[in-house]
């Protein structure tokens, strides 16, 4: 996945979520057939990807989308859960987790948080 320390990301620097996303993107048009998502046009010719309404879709097609959804400023994965050998949760991190915030709710996501009590 992305290296979220990208070069530029300091105060002062012009962050570009679209060129940040583009990666996952173009895995998501260029791997279409293995990852199970259909890559097809808008009316006004915007590119349209489908990775789970109308075709099967996969685990990794939606790791995928949920990083486009962050602007490329993060790193979704499956780690596994209760049930162990079986992933169970996902995981999200982000070194700019404000921006990938305010880009997954652009993208409308629902955003909810819990509070993990911690041993020590």
């Amino acid at each position: 996945m992305n290296d979220t320390s990208t070069p530029g990301a300091s105060l002062g620097s012009t962050l570009s979520v679209n060129g940040l996303a583009a990666p996952a993107l173009a895995r998501l048009r260029n791997e279409a057939e293995r990852l199970r998502v259909a890559v097809g046009s808008g009316p006004r010719g915007v590119t349209l990807i489908d990775a789970g309404i109308t075709v099967q879709g996969s685990i990794e097609a939606g790791l995928l989308t949920a990083q486009v959804c962050m602007g490329g400023l993060g790193e979704v994965r499956l780690v596994t859960g209760a049930r162990e050998g079986w992933p169970s949760w996902l995981q999200v991190r982000s070194s700019q987790p404000v921006l990938a915030c305010l880009a997954s709710q652009y993208a409308g996501w629902s955003l909810a948080a819990t509070k993990e009590e911690t041993g020590g």
